[in-house]
């Protein structure tokens, strides 16, 4: 396992923990914030530090590849409306930002 294996592997714990507490509000930011931090900054680092975007498209991967690729795009994209919708329930949005 390389650093990268291990950073991920923190972050996709922290995430998983906040979904296990999901139901008490303190623990679950402890948990999801910096796992969401974690999972961004180590997909950032590895474009900046390896061109990684430029390397996916120029190159033919296989399967399992592209569907790990895949997976982890969807993965950053969701985060935005997850962090936006987040954001409004801390602030008190309620049951309208819940619909």
């Amino acid at each position: 396992m390389n650093v990268y294996d291990a950073v991920a592997t923190v972050g996709w714990v922290l995430i998983v923990l906040g979904w296990w507490f999901r139901k008490d509000r303190r623990r679950h930011l402890s948990c999801v914030i910096p796992g969401m931090v974690v999972d961004l900054g180590l997909v950032l680092w590895l474009e900046v530090a390896r061109s990684v975007i430029e390397k996916t498209v120029s190159t033919t991967y296989a399967l399992h590849e592209q569907i790990h690729i895949g997976a982890s795009t969807v993965a950053v994209v969701l985060y935005i409306p997850t962090i936006v919708l987040g954001i409004l329930l801390i602030r008190g949005g309620g049951p309208a930002v819940r619909l």
